[in-house]
Order: C-alpha cells, then structure tokens, then sequence
C-alpha cells in the first residue's frame, strides 16, 4: 500500500455543556487513511456550583468566628469563653471525620472533656492552669485509646490526630488569657481582622487567590496594629501567621481523602482561628 508521507492535522473546537472538547485528528491526503490514526481528547469543566457554594460558606464561617474573637475581646473573658465555646465545638465536630478515624465517637469525646476543661481553666483560673489542662489532655488521649474495645484500628493515627485537636483547642483557649492582657483586647482586633480578610481572599479556592491572600493578611495586619498603636512588629507577625495557617489548612486538605473533604468546612473555617491563639497571647504578653 503507498502511502504518501505528506499528512494533514485537522483540529476541531467544540463548546458544548461547559466542556471544550478538542480532537486532532490525523489523515492522510493520498491513499487509504493511516491506521494509526491518533484522536486526543482535552476537557475543562466549568467549576462545581456545590463546591464554590461550600468555599462561601467556609469563608463566611470564617468571618464570623473572627467576630466573635473580636466581640470577645470588648466585652471581656467572660464572653470571649462564650465565643470559644462555640468555636471550639464547631471544630471538634468534624475534626476526626475529616481525618478518617475508625473511631470517631472516641475522639469526639475526648476533645469535648478537652474543650471544656481548657475554657474552664483560662475563664476561672490562670495560665499555669491551662498548662496543667494541656499536660492532662495528653494522658487523657492515650487512657482513651487504651480503654478501646473496637480492636484499636488506627492506633497511631487516632493518638496523633486526637492529640493534635487537643492542642489545637488548648491553644484557642489561650485567647481568654490574652483578652485579660493590658494590650490583649488590641491584639484580638488586629487578629479577627486579619482573619476575615484572609477568610474572604480563601473563598476562591485558586492559588492566586491564596497568594493574594497571603499578601492581603501581612499587609492588615501591620496596617490595623498601626490603627489600635501596637507594636508594627506584632502585626506583621500576625499577619504573616495568619496567611500560613491557612495556606496550611489549604494543602491539607488537598492531601485528605474524597471522603474527609465534604465534613471539613466548619473545621477548616476553625482552625486557624484556635491555632492562632498561643501566637496571640504570646504577642499580647511579650511584644505589644
């Protein structure tokens, strides 16, 4: 068979239901058509109205958990401890679900005794107290895997991510500490809006959305602490941890399974907002 080695690549377009569709196709001008004929198909899907619904919803999550940070803050511990409550719970919910534990009714447990021993330290008692909690909840992760009667599956993993919810909620109530601070309440503020505004920059799950966020977090932070007159060092700082957090939060959860995604938007929206909460009162305490 002769076949002539002139070719023709013919490309053709089409848009149809959000879908570019894109076929290269090979012929030949002279004798019968190649059979290694090569067909290519591309698409890029328009992006999931359910998953941009969810980043909203994470992201206005976000905002008013920095609210009530900041409505804490005026109005005192008592009602920071209130809005930590709530916080705090809104984190442990979804916390061992969204890291696949076997077990989450263990977890679920252990980070509750944790959440209301921590806020019951830092309301009533003093930052030696909360130190006593922390080392305690260490011990109570272990006892509680210890007293498992499921076969204790995911050993190691339940002990590392119950461990790290309990520090993660030890460290948000580290907030009531701060807000008893001479320049504590300051902080706060220049905290929660630095929060929201990165919140906000995190709806666009994009990474320049995560860039500019980055850059918009350094950039508040610094100019709000320069507004309430705090040390301009404090801001950047908190801007600069706010913006990692949730860049890391972010990557987290692109390495999470499909399973653990659909329960982690309370807790995502949380946890930079508890995290934050040992940087802001070591701040508060020794930089302001």
């Amino acid at each position: 068979m002769h076949v002539c080695a002139s070719a023709v690549f013919h490309i053709l377009t089409a848009e149809k239901h959000g879908i570019l569709v894109q076929f290269v196709a090979k012929t030949v001008v002279y004798g019968t058509i190649d059979p290694v004929t090569v067909v290519t198909v591309s698409s890029t899907s328009a992006p999931d109205p359910v998953q941009r619904r969810t980043a909203y919803a994470r992201s206005l999550m976000g905002i008013y958990g920095a609210t009530m940070l900041a409505l804490g803050a005026a109005f005192g511990p008592y009602v920071e401890a209130g809005a930590l409550l709530i916080l705090s719970f809104a984190f442990v919910s979804g916390w061992p679900i969204a890291l696949g534990l076997t077990n989450t009714h263990a977890a679920r447990v252990t980070l509750g005794l944790v959440v209301f021993a921590a806020l019951g330290a830092a309301t009533f008692g003093t930052l030696t107290t909360t130190t006593f909690v922390a080392v305690l909840a260490i011990f109570g992760v272990f006892l509680t895997e210890m007293f498992r009667r499921d076969g204790r599956a995911q050993l190691i993993e339940h002990i590392s991510a119950t461990l790290a919810g309990a520090m993660i909620v030890v460290s948000g109530s580290l907030w009531i500490h701060a807000a008893e601070l001479e320049r504590g309440p300051d902080v706060i503020i220049v905290s929660a809006i630095t929060l929201a505004v990165v919140a906000l920059m995190h709806a666009f799950e994009t990474s320049a959305a995560r860039v500019v966020g980055f850059i918009n977090g350094i950039f508040f932070g610094a100019g709000t602490a320069f507004i309430v007159q705090i040390n301009l060092a404090t801001g950047l700082i908190i801007g600069l941890s706010v913006g990692l957090l949730y860049t890391v939060s972010a990557r987290a959860v692109e390495a999470l399974e499909p399973a653990g995604k659909k329960h982690l938007g309370t807790t995502r929206a949380m946890f930079p907002l508890l995290a934050l909460g040992i940087i802001g009162y070591l701040l508060a305490a020794y930089l302001v």
